[in-house]
């Protein structure tokens, strides 16, 4: 809100605080403002500040505490209620319709947000999760043999981390071979805004500045090995509440997107 006064922007300005799926959110709402002609250029970003505050009730939810670790990706290692250490940041991205992007650091497409569920209500479907990213992908004018890396916010919470690598396993028979499937908190440490940091990490991959490797995680067990990436990442959100966010990014327009 600051920056649309200072700047004097009259176009929508919110602020979403939703979660991990904060970021989705606000990129969605850019995404629809310059596809409905409603804007020709969207800001769109998300910060977190680490403060004491938040340190201090998560020390006595017993989230944290002095022997924490930082965020390990498929490590297998916090359990229970014990979460993983939190970090801080803050990343923003001006959006621009195809035609009007030149030069682009890259093509973001595909957004969508939803709750995590099966069809029947009955808890967390991978298969359908699986299923959604790959109508996703196809909406888009991709198959998912242009996907390279399926980029999560798995952060080290066996309890997430668990139903990211089924996720990235269901997507692997959708697409009949391995989707290699990695994370970025290991960077960043975990906050609400860190899927912001996500795109920024698949930009530079898509790009070619960034090797897929670096996000395979301290400690990948269990999921498919991160080689190179093709022209597609599916950057991946799930929420503790349930709630989950897609966005696909290219190094490549396509005018069916």
């Amino acid at each position: 809100s600051q920056v649309a006064m200072e700047l004097g922007l009259k176009g929508m300005n919110t602020t979403p605080t939703h979660g991990e799926v904060s970021f989705e959110i606000a990129l969605l709402q850019g995404v629809g403002e310059l596809a409905g002609g409603r804007a020709d250029v969207a800001v769109v970003g998300a910060a977190d500040e680490l403060n004491h505050f938040h340190l201090a009730a998560g020390l006595r939810w017993g989230w944290w505490d002095a022997g924490s670790t930082a965020c390990a990706p498929f490590a297998a290692g916090d359990a229970g209620r014990r979460r993983a250490l939190q970090g801080e940041g803050a990343a923003m991205f001006a959006l621009a319709r195809p035609d009007a992007a030149r030069p682009a650091l890259a093509y973001v497409w595909g957004v969508q947000l939803g709750i995590a569920m099966a069809p029947d209500g009955s808890g967390f479907d991978a298969r359908a999760e699986a299923a959604l990213i790959r109508q996703t992908v196809e909406q888009g004018g991709a198959t998912l043999g242009d996907v390279g890396l399926l980029l999560t916010g798995a952060n080290g919470w066996h309890v997430m981390d668990a139903r990211y690598l089924a996720v990235a396993e269901a997507l692997s028979k959708e697409a009949g071979r391995p989707v290699a499937c990695g994370a970025y908190k290991q960077w960043c440490g975990e906050f609400h805004a860190a899927s912001a940091l996500g795109l920024l990490a698949a930009i530079g991959v898509v790009r070619g500045d960034l090797e897929a490797g670096h996000f395979a995680g301290p400690a990948n067990a269990g999921s498919v090995p991160v080689g190179a990436a093709g022209r597609t990442v599916v950057l991946y959100t799930l929420s503790v509440g349930g709630e989950r966010g897609i966005s696909c990014i290219s190094g490549q327009p396509d005018s069916r997107r």
